[in-house]
C-alpha cells in the first residue's frame, strides 16, 4: 500500500493492489500511516543533512592513512639510503690521514644527495648512524667544517621535520574549512531557490484564475480570506530571511568550531613532536656524558687503527707476491715466444724445399721426354729408319723408270709422225734419204726389243708394287708401334709422377707426424711447467696461510675486544630503542585520545544539529498536525525521479502521479509523452500544479 498525491478533487488517494480509496485521517491505520511517511520523510532529511559531514570525516581519515603511509615509505627510504651510504663510507675509507676531501662518481653524489633529502625524521635514526655521517662529513664532497659537528645539522633536519609535519596539517585544515563552507553555501542556494519556485507557482496560480470568475465564485465573506492569505505570504517571507539568517549564523559558528578544533589539535600535534626530540636530545647528552661510553668509543678507536695496520701489511704482502707472479708468468711468456718464432723459421724453411724440389722434378721430367723423343738406342726404331731410306730409293727408282717409259713414248710417236711427213714430202726430201734409212733400221731393233721391254717393264712395275705394298704395311704396322710406344711411355711419365705424388705425400705425412710429436712433446713440457708452477703456488700459499695464522693470533685478541664492545653497545642500544618504544607507545595513545576527542566532537555536532533541527522543526510538525492540509503537505513524499525535491509541484491526473517542476519541465517541450513512472500516456495541457 502507498500514498500519492492527486488532484484538490482526489486530495490523497491510497492504492492497493485491492482499491484505491482516499485517505481519512479519521481511521487509524490511515493516521499510522501518514505517521510513518512524516517519520521517514524526517529521517531522510536528517540523512542528507549528514551525509556531507560523513564524507568530510572519511575525508580526512583517508587524508591522515595518506600521511602515515608517507612516512612509513619515507622511513624505508631512510633504510635504503643509510645502507648505501654505509657501502659508500667502505669504499670511500683511505688509510692515509692527509686527505681531506674525496672527489666522488656521479651516481654516489646522487645517492648522497637522496640520503641528504631524507634525513628529516627522527633523532635516535640519526644517532644510530652518526658514525657514517661523520666520515661523510670528513672525506665526503660535501664537506662542513675542519672539525665536524653533526649534531647541528641533525637539529636542523629535525626543525624542517616539524615544519613539514605543521604545513600537512594547515593543509588538511584548509581542504576541510573548504568543504564546510561549500557545503553550507550549497545548502542556503538550494533553500532560496525552492522558495523562488514556490513563489513563483502562487504567481502563476493567481494569474491563471480570472476577475469574473473570482467575482462570481468567491461571496462577500471572501475578499478577508483573501487579505489573510497575503499577510500569510508575508510572514513566510519573514520566515525564509529568520531562516537564513539561522543558517549563516550556524554556519559561522560551525566554521570557528571546527577553527579552533584544528588549531588545539596542531598545537598538541607539534608539542608533542617538541617532546619528543627533547626526549632524544637528553638521552643523546647522557649518553655521551657516560664514561663508559667514552672509554669504549677510545678502545674503538684504537682497534680500528690495529686493523688498518694489520690490512696495509696484509695489502703489501699481497702486493709483493703478484708482483712476483707476474715477472714469473713474463718470463715464461718470452721463452714461449722465442720456441715459436723457431718452429715458424723452420717450417718456412721446409716450404721453401719443397717448392725447389717440385720445380726440379717437373724439369727432369720435360728433359727425360725431349732426350726419349731425340735420341733413341733402340733396335727396332734403327730398323724402321732402314725400311723408309729403301721405299725413298724405291720409290726414285720407279719415278726414274717412268721417265724412261716416256721418253721411249715419245721418240715412237715423233718417228711415226716422221714417216707419214717424209711419204708426203718424198720429192721435196730427196736429199735427206739417208737419214731416213737411218731411223728405219733403228725403228726396226725397236720395234723388235719393244716385247722384251713391255714385258721387262711390267715384271718390274708388278715388283714394285708389291714392294710399295709392303712397305704400306711396313710403315702402318711402324706407325701403330710408335703410337703404342708413345702411349707406353705416357703411363710410365704418368706412373713416375704418381710415384713422385706419392713420395712427396709420404715425406709431408712423416713431417706432419714429427710436428705432432714435438707438439705433443711441447705440451707435456707445459703440462710440467704448469705442475712446477702449480706446487710453487701451493707453497706461496702455504707460506701465506702462515701469515694469516700469524697475524689471526693476533687479531683474535683484537675481535674479543670487540666482540665485548660490541655486546655492550648493543645493551646501550637496546637501552635506547626501549626509550624510543616507550615515547612511540605514549604518541600512539595521545594520537589514539586524538582521534576519540575527534569522533566525540563530530558526534556531538551532529547531535547538536540533530537537536537543532528538531527545535525547529518541532512547532512546524505539532501546526501540520492540526489541519488536514497541513498534514498532506507534511505527508508528501520526495519526487521519484530525482529523489532531491521536497515539494511535487506537478500533477498528472490520467495516472495519479506527482513530480517536481524540474523533473516536468523537458515534458513541456513535446506535446504528448509517457509518465516516467508507469508509462501511462498524457498531454502537456493535461498537466495540473498543486497549490498549499
Amino acid at each position: 500500500m502507498s500514498v500519492v498525491n492527486e488532484s484538490r478533487k482526489r486530495r490523497r488517494l491510497i492504492h492497493s493492489e485491492k482499491e484505491t480509496r482516499r485517505l481519512d485521517l479519521g481511521e487509524e491505520d490511515d493516521l499510522e500511516l501518514f505517521q510513518k511517511e512524516a517519520a521517514w520523510r524526517r529521517s531522510r532529511e536528517y540523512e542528507h543533512l549528514t551525509v556531507l559531514e560523513k564524507k568530510l570525516y572519511e575525508y580526512w581519515e583517508s587524508l591522515v592513512l595518506k600521511l602515515d603511509h608517507y612516512v612509513a615509505a619515507a622511513l624505508e627510504n631512510h633504510e635504503q639510503s643509510f645502507e648505501e651510504l654505509e657501502k659508500i663510507t667502505a669504499s670511500l675509507y683511505q688509510p692515509d690521514d692527509n686527505l681531506q676531501t674525496l672527489d666522488l662518481s656521479l651516481a654516489e653524489f646522487s645517492l648522497i644527495k637522496d640520503a641528504q633529502n631524507y634525513l628529516n625524521k627522527y633523532a635516535s635514526y640519526f644517532q644510530a648512524h652518526e658514525p657514517t655521517l661523520q666520515k661523510l662529513a670528513k672525506f665526503g664532497s660535501f664537506k662542513l667544517k675542519e672539525t665536524p659537528n653533526v649534531h647541528e645539522w641533525i637539529d636542523q633536519r629535525q626543525v624542517h621535520f616539524t615544519s613539514m609535519i605543521n604545513y600537512r596539517t594547515s593543509q588538511l585544515k584548509l581542504a576541510l574549512l573548504k568543504r564546510k563552507l561549500s557545503f553550507f553555501r550549497e545548502a542556503l542556494n538550494s533553500a532560496e531557490l525552492e522558495w523562488k519556485r514556490v513563489q513563483q507557482d502562487q504567481l502563476t496560480s493567481a494569474s491563471e484564475r480570472s476577475i469574473e470568475n473570482i467575482a462570481d465564485d468567491i461571496p462577500a465573506s471572501e475578499p478577508k480570506a483573501i487579505l489573510e492569505n497575503g499577510e500569510g505570504c508575508l510572514n513566510d517571507n519573514d520566515n525564509i530571511s529568520k531562516l537564513k539568517n539561522n543558517f549563516q549564523s550556524q554556519a559561522d559558528l560551525m566554521q570557528a568550531n571546527i577553527n579552533s578544533k584544528l588549531d588545539e589539535l596542531s598545537q598538541k600535534s607539534t608539542r608533542a613532536a617538541q617532546l619528543y626530540v627533547d626526549i632524544m636530545g637528553i638521552t643523546d647528552e647522557r649518553v655521551s656524558r657516560e664514561p663508559h661510553y667514552l672509554e669504549l668509543k677510545g678502545v674503538l678507536s684504537s682497534n680500528e687503527e690495529k686493523i688498518e695496520s694489520i690490512n696495509r701489511d696484509l695489502s703489501s704482502l699481497f702486493e709483493d707476491i703478484q708482483f712476483f707472479i707476474s715477472q714469473r708468468t713474463k718470463r715464461q711468456k718470452d721463452i714461449i715466444d722465442l720456441k715459436l718464432a723457431c718452429v715458424k723459421e723452420k717450417q718456412q724453411l721446409i716450404k721453401t724445399l719443397e717448392s725447389s724440389l717440385t720445380q726440379i722434378r717437373n724439369e727432369r721430367d720435360s728433359l727425360v721426354a725431349k732426350q726419349q723423343m731425340q735420341y733413341t738406342n733402340n733396335l727396332f726404331f734403327d730398323d724402321m729408319m732402314l725400311l723408309l731410306s729403301n721405299l725413298s730409293n724405291a720409290r726414285v727408282a720407279i719415278l726414274e723408270g717412268y721417265s724412261n717409259r716416256l721418253c721411249i713414248w715419245d721418240r715412237i710417236e715423233r718417228s711415226k709422225t716422221g714417216e707419214m711427213n717424209n711419204v708426203l714430202d718424198e720429192k721435196e726430201e730427196i736429199s735427206a734419204s739417208s737419214a731416213l734409212e737411218k731411223l728405219i733400221k733403228n725403228n726396226s731393233c725397236l720395234e723388235a726389243e719393244l716385247p722384251s721391254m713391255y714385258a721387262a717393264f711390267d715384271q718390274s712395275q708388278s715388283r714394285l708394287l708389291k714392294k710399295y705394298e709392303e712397305l704400306e704395311t711396313k710403315e702402318k704396322k711402324a706407325l701403330e708401334m710408335h703410337y703404342e710406344k708413345a702411349r707406353a711411355t705416357q703411363k710410365y711419365f704418368a706412373a713416375m709422377k704418381a710415384r713422385d705424388i706419392l713420395m712427396t705425400e709420404k715425406k709431408t705425412l712423416k713431417l706432419a707426424e714429427n710436428k705432432e710429436h714435438d707438439y705433443i712433446g711441447k705440451l707435456q713440457e707445459r703440462e710440467h711447467a704448469l705442475t712446477k708452477y702449480e706446487s710453487s703456488l701451493k707453497a706461496e700459499l702455504e707460506v701465506y696461510k702462515q701469515i694469516k695464522e700469524i697475524y689471526g693470533k693476533h687479531s683474535v685478541e683484537v675481535l674479543t675486544e670487540d666482540k665485548h664492545l660490541q655486546v655492550k653497545q648493543t645493551k646501550l642500544t637496546q637501552k635506547l630503542e626501549d626509550l624510543i618504544e616507550s615515547v612511540q607507545k605514549s604518541g600512539e595513545k595521545l594520537m589514539i585520545m586524538h582521534q576519540k576527542l575527534f569522533h566525540l566532537q563530530e558526534e556531538h555536532t551532529i547531535l547538536s544539529i540533530k537537536a537543532s533541527y528538531n527545535k525547529k522543526e518541532s512547532h512546524l510538525i505539532n501546526q501540520a498536525y492540526e489541519t488536514q492540509e497541513a498534514q498532506v503537505y507534511k505527508g508528501m513524499l520526495k519526487c521519484s525521479v530525482c529523489n532531491f525535491s521536497n515539494w511535487k509541484s506537478k500533477l498528472i491526473p490520467n495516472c495519479g502521479h506527482a513530480f517536481c517542476s524540474n523533473c516536468m519541465e523537458p515534458f513541456y517541450e513535446h506535446k504528448t509523452s509517457t509518465c516516467p513512472q508507469c508509462e501511462t500516456p498524457f498531454s502537456v495541457s493535461d498537466i495540473l500544479t498543486i497549490h498549499l
